[in-house]
C-alpha cells in the first residue's frame, strides 16, 4: 500500500500530458517544465488530454513508481486552472482527486501538530551524522529529529 502523508509535497502539472510518455519522459518534464527534482521524494500528478486518466510519478529512494488511474466512466471533474505550469496540492486533495471529486469543495480538518521538526534545527545535544549530500547516516532518524522534544521522544518509546 502506498500512503502519501500530509508532509508529502504533491505537484499537479497544469498542462495535459501525452500518456504514451513513461517514467523517463515524465521525470524529464518534472525537471524541464515544472522546475522540480523528480528524485526529491515529491509526488507529481499528470492528466491526459481526454481528461479520463491520471498518472502519478514518485521516487521512493530505490526507484520510480508510476501509478495510472483510468476512470471507468466520465472525465476528471476538477483540474487546476492556474496560468502557471504547476500547482501544489495536499495529500487529502490528491485522495479526493483520485476518486474524481472536487478538492476545492471538500472540507478538511486542519493538522493539529506537525509530525517532524525541520532537519535544519537539530538540538545542540543531538549529534546527527550526515554524508556530504546531507543524508542522515545510521541512528534513528525520528529520534535524532525529536530528541529535543522530550514529550514526543517519550511517547515514541512508550508505544509498546
Amino acid at each position: 500500500m502506498i500512503v502519501f502523508t500530509p508532509q508529502t509535497k504533491i505537484f499537479l502539472a497544469i498542462q495535459c500530458v501525452d500518456f504514451r510518455k513513461g517514467i523517463d519522459a515524465l521525470a524529464g518534464l518534472c525537471k524541464k517544465i515544472l522546475q522540480e527534482d523528480p528524485f526529491g521524494g515529491s509526488v507529481f500528478v499528470f492528466k491526459n488530454r481526454a481528461a479520463t486518466a491520471l498518472k502519478i510519478l514518485y521516487y521512493d529512494g530505490q526507484g520510480f513508481l508510476l501509478l495510472v488511474k483510468r476512470f471507468s466512466q466520465g472525465k476528471i471533474k476538477w483540474w487546476s486552472t492556474l496560468s502557471e505550469t504547476q500547482a501544489v496540492i495536499t495529500s487529502q486533495q490528491l485522495h479526493v482527486l483520485l476518486f474524481n471529486g472536487n478538492p476545492n469543495q471538500a472540507d478538511f480538518q486542519e493538522d493539529f501538530k506537525p509530525l517532524l521538526k525541520p532537519l535544519s534545527s537539530p538540538s545542540p545535544s543531538s549529534k546527527v551524522n550526515k554524508n556530504e549530500d546531507g543524508v542522515v547516516l545510521g541512528g534513528n532518524f525520528l529520534e535524532s529529529n525529536l530528541n529535543s522534544d522530550t514529550e514526543n521522544t517519550h511517547s515514541l518509546h512508550n508505544t509498546g
